[in-house]
C-alpha cells in the first residue's frame, strides 16, 4: 500500500526528492533490490550536486551490486569467479541489460554471466556517485574513505591508492587520512610508503605512541635499525597498549 501511495505521488511530482527517498527506505524493507536501485539512481539524477544524496546513494548502490555478485557467484563458472569488476570494458558497463556479450559469446538476459555483468555495472553507477560526491566536497574525508573502501571493496587498490593521495595533498592537516594510507601501504608491504604516511601522521600528532610503534615497526622490517629503535625507544615506554613479542625482540 506505501508503494502504491508513493508510485502515484511520484507520478504527479516525478522530481519529489523526499518521496524518492522515501521509496528507497520502503524498498529496502520489502526487500525489493531492484526498485531500490531505481529509486536510487533516480536520487543520483535529481540531486546533482547534493555531495551527500551523492555519497549515500553511491555507497548503496555499491553494497547492493556486491550482494548480488555473491549470490551469482556460485553459479558461474571458475573464471568468471576470479573476475572483479574493474574488468567490466567501458563498451560493456554502457550495453543495455540482456544484450551483454563477454569472450565473444551472447549471452541470455537470465544467465548468471549476464546477471554478473548487470551488477558490475550498478556497482560502476555507484562508484561514479561516489567520486562525484568527493569532486563536490574535496575535503570532506568520511566522502573520501566511501569512496576509498568502495574501490578497495571492488578490487581497484591502484585506483584507490591515487584517491588517497589526492585526498593527502587536499588536506594535508587531517589526522585520519594518513593513518588510512599508512596502514593501506602496510597492507601492501610498501613500507617505504607507509613510513611516509606516518611521518605526515606523526608531524598532526607528535605525541601519538602507538603511531610511533607502527612506524617504527615499519622502519624495522625496511631494514632502518636506527630510526625503528628510536622509534620503538618512544613507544614502549609508557605505552598504553602492551606491545607484541614481535615489537619487543625488534626493540
Amino acid at each position: 500500500r506505501a508503494r502504491h501511495t508513493l508510485a502515484v505521488l511520484l507520478k504527479s511530482d516525478p522530481g519529489n526528492v523526499p518521496a524518492v527517498q522515501l521509496l528507497v527506505e520502503v524498498s529496502q524493507r520489502l526487500g525489493d533490490s531492484r526498485l531500490e536501485q531505481a529509486a536510487l539512481k533516480r536520487l543520483l539524477v535529481l540531486a546533482p550536486d547534493s555531495a551527500t544524496v551523492q555519497n549515500n546513494a553511491g555507497r548503496q548502490l555499491v553494497q547492493l551490486a556486491r550482494q548480488q555478485l555473491a549470490v551469482v557467484s556460485g553459479e558461474l563458472p571458475r573464471s568468471w569467479q576470479q573476475a572483479r569488476t574493474s574488468d567490466l570494458t567501458h563498451e560493456e558497463a554502457s550495453r543495455p541489460s540482456g544484450t551483454i556479450t563477454h569472450a565473444a559469446h551472447s549471452e541470455p538476459a537470465d544467465s548468471p554471466q549476464t546477471r554478473a555483468l548487470d551488477a558490475s555495472r550498478e556497482a560502476e553507477i555507484g562508484l561514479t556517485a561516489l567520486r562525484h560526491a568527493v569532486q563536490l566536497e574535496p575535503r570532506n574525508t568520511e566522502f573520501i574513505q566511501s569512496l576509498f573502501g568502495a574501490l578497495l571493496e571492488n578490487g581497484r587498490s591502484d585506483e584507490a591508492a591515487i584517491v588517497l593521495r589526492d585526498a593527502l595533498q587536499t588536506n594535508p592537516r587531517d589526522r585520519v587520512l594518513p593513518m588510512v594510507a599508512a596502514r593501506f601501504h602496510e597492507s601492501r608491504g610498501n613500507e617505504a610508503a607507509a613510513i611516509e604516511s606516518y611521518d605526515l601522521a606523526l608531524a598532526n600528532a607528535p605525541g601519538n605512541r602507538i603511531w610511533h610503534r607502527q612506524r617504527g615497526m615499519c622502519h624495522y622490517r625496511n631494514g632502518n635499525f636506527k630510526q625503528a629503535a628510536a622509534d620503538l625507544n618512544v613507544a614502549l615506554t609508557r605505552s598504553p597498549v602492551q606491545p607484541q613479542m614481535a615489537e619487543f625482540q625488534a626493540w
